[in-house]
């Protein structure tokens, strides 16, 4: 019986030892800017329209700086039954940006005085479980885990 409870030690020791130099779970990570679209007075190259039912439009997305191939994401918002958001969005403005790292999605806000405000989102790719690095107003970082590091 100590026989093979000094065995089973042993063997637990140098599994210890081999393991312990290789492969820790210690996830790198991709860093993800995330650009939301605007309305049709900004400057920018995408924006978010109206289509009745839905709120739609293209941003721009940046895996570690993927230049100069960006993914181009697609923003949506379901309407509400009445809500009172104008066909026209000119005059909302970008109003903030958020990240939900359970569902991997980024959340572009927008707010206009007398209307409805409205948020699109997106869903990252593989994006789950990530943190915010950087966000303003019509941007945000997500620094999101993969694979496993090595100690070497």
């Amino acid at each position: 019986m100590k026989k093979s409870m000094l065995n089973a030690m042993l063997c637990s020791l140098c599994a210890l030892s081999v393991f312990s130099n290789t492969a820790i779970a210690s996830p790198s990570t991709h860093t993800i800017d995330i650009t939301c679209p605007g309305v049709a007075t900004t400057a920018f190259p995408f924006i978010v329209t109206n289509f009745k039912d839905y709120i739609a439009g293209y941003g721009n997305e940046l895996i570690d700086g993927s230049l100069p191939y960006p993914n181009i994401p697609y923003f949506t918002y379901t309407i509400p039954s009445g809500a009172n958001i104008p066909s026209i969005l000119t005059g909302y403005v970008n109003n903030g940006t958020d990240y939900d790292s359970t569902l991997g999605q980024v959340t572009c806000q927008f707010s206009r005085s007398g209307f409805d405000s409205f948020s699109v989102t997106y869903p990252i790719t593989n994006g789950k479980g990530g943190v915010i690095s950087t966000q303003t107003n019509n941007t945000i970082q997500v620094l999101v885990p993969f694979g496993i590091r090595t100690p070497y």
